[in-house]
């Protein structure tokens, strides 16, 4: 399972905060898809998106459960 986490930045009030989304992806590669819409939701709002990481959960309870 994978987390998309982004950080936001705000070029007038030079401030950054950091986003996930709510869901988690099965593969990385939708990962990426989700982290793709995140960007464009963003800067549709005039924010930056200053990096982007998908992170690789290591737990097996996922394995177990699928």
């Amino acid at each position: 399972m994978f987390a998309a986490l982004l950080l936001i930045c705000n070029v007038e009030s030079m401030t950054c905060e950091t986003f996930f989304a709510r869901e988690q992806y099965k593969t990385e590669q939708e990962c990426y898809d989700g982290i793709a819409g995140g960007i464009t939701y963003y800067e549709n709002q005039g924010l930056v998106v200053e990096e982007y990481y998908c992170h690789k959960w290591t737990s097996s309870f996922f394995d177990e459960k699928a």
